[in-house]
């Protein structure tokens, strides 16, 4: 018979014994797993089974149409017409008088700024002579924003660099039309042919204004979007957050959407890289390292059109916010190239993350335990991604002037076949995530799903 010492440590005992049997039933779970993966990937490397998708690399982010080319005609001439008032040493001290108010933390960025006032002269009298030469005005403002970055300018100063300019714009243009009309009423008409058109602009005064306002505006829009993308890769997060908290909206949910796969992309290159099983030399072991670099890239493409869907965004603003009272018609074309762009980008968005996707299928099962909780998480980012990436190219082929675009229906098509894919992957990727963390995902909020 038991002593009471005996009676004691029996259920220490038996307490033991069951943990180093779940402990051994787990082992062989995980083992099954990765015997079964390594069959599962005996055929092409990194390729999707179901739903069918193409087994090659989405094509690589191209550059977007030059935004300068949402400039209509009517635009660039109210612009050329106002440019004389507008490049003057009054209106700089108008524009800078105008910032300093409303963001005095930018004062700080300046040093003499007589010089700045200067700078800006020149600046504008270069962009009134490259109007009419559209790769010339864009590679100049690609370069004045690499600069602008090595300054300390950041996204968000934009939006009051952006109030004031435009506030600096009414200033000046009402200013020159009353000086013309004083010189009018003091020494009438400069000539006959010139009477009708004197006597008319005090009615058309408001238009004018208006008209010129809103040709600035489009110009402004062209400066973000071209200097924008080489700002966005230098941003840090605080200074990012504040560009997307503020009005201007460049950059907003596209480019966020974008960076957000990449980080998810990034996210899963790192499972990869804690993942030191299967040893070098073998067939799993080389897969890894592929899904590793296949994700490195598939990060790089979605920061590259995080910032192409910035400036095609802004191509969009551009050629919306020009007057439309000349020539309608230049107006509603420039918008529905625009469109295009901001159509296709975020679909190419879409498809880099539904690669990574694709490539995280392959990962999982192979991956390190220490980093299934960061891959879930990079999964998690990247169906994010392409959701939104998605709706945000049905909400642009939806616009009303995209309706009669030949484009629109092979673009809507392939966002329809990637609802389907990305559905499809996030349901089988939750699988193989509860099986790894063994903590099943809600069903009822749908996380994956």
């Amino acid at each position: 018979m038991p002593d009471a010492s005996d009676v004691a440590t029996l259920p220490l005992a038996i307490v033991v014994a069951a943990v180093v049997v779940a402990h051994q039933r787990w082992r062989r779970r995980q083992q099954q797993l990765l015997t079964s993966c390594a069959r599962n990937l005996a055929g092409p490397a990194l390729a999707p089974a179901s739903p069918p998708l193409p087994t090659s690399t989405p094509p690589a982010p191209r550059a977007v149409r030059a935004c300068a080319l949402a400039l209509t005609a009517s635009s660039t001439a109210l612009i050329g017409d106002s440019m004389p008032f507008i490049a003057s040493a009054e209106a700089a001290k108008i524009f800078y008088d105008e910032l300093f108010e409303l963001a005095p933390e930018l004062r700080q960025l300046f040093g003499c700024v007589s010089s700045q006032q200067r700078k800006l002269v020149g600046m504008l009298q270069w962009v009134g002579a490259s109007l009419g030469d559209a790769p010339r005005l864009v590679e100049g403002l690609r370069a004045l924003g690499a600069r602008h970055v090595k300054y300390g300018s950041r996204l968000y100063h934009f939006c009051a660099i952006k109030a004031a300019f435009l506030r600096m714009v009414q200033i000046v243009d009402q200013q020159t039309l009353e000086a013309r009309a004083e010189s009018v009423a003091e020494h009438g008409p400069p000539s006959p042919a010139g009477a009708p058109a004197a006597l008319a602009e005090p009615l058309d005064r408001h238009a004018r204004l208006l008209g010129v306002s809103r040709a600035w505006e489009a110009l402004l829009y062209v400066f973000i979007g071209e200097m924008g993308p080489a700002m966005l890769m230098a941003e840090d997060l605080a200074a990012f957050r504040r560009a997307l908290a503020n009005g201007l909206a460049a950059p907003a949910g596209g480019t966020c959407a974008a960076l957000s796969g990449a980080q998810g992309a990034a996210l899963l290159a790192m499972s990869a890289e804690l993942t030191r099983a299967p040893v070098r030399g073998s067939a799993e072991r080389a897969r890894v390292d592929a899904a590793r670099d296949a994700l490195r890239a598939a990060a790089e493409a979605l920061e590259a059109l995080a910032g192409l869907d910035l400036a095609a965004y802004c191509t969009v603003m551009a050629a919306v916010r020009q007057p439309p009272l000349d020539c309608p018609s230049e107006r509603t074309d420039a918008i529905a190239r625009a469109l295009y762009d901001a159509a296709s980008v975020p679909l190419l968005v879409a498809e880099w993350a539904a690669h990574a996707l694709c490539i995280a299928r392959s990962l999982l099962p192979l991956a390190a335990q220490s980093g299934v909780g960061d891959a879930a998480a990079g999964v998690q980012l990247l169906l994010a991604c392409a959701r939104t990436a998605v709706r945000n190219c049905q909400l642009n082929t939806a616009a009303r002037l995209a309706l009669g675009s030949p484009w629109r229906a092979h673009l809507e098509a392939r966002a329809r076949e990637l609802c389907r894919t990305v559905a499809a992957l996030g349901v089988e990727l939750a699988a193989v995530i509860d099986e790894r963390t063994g903590v099943p995902s809600d069903s009822e909020a749908g996380p994956w799903r």
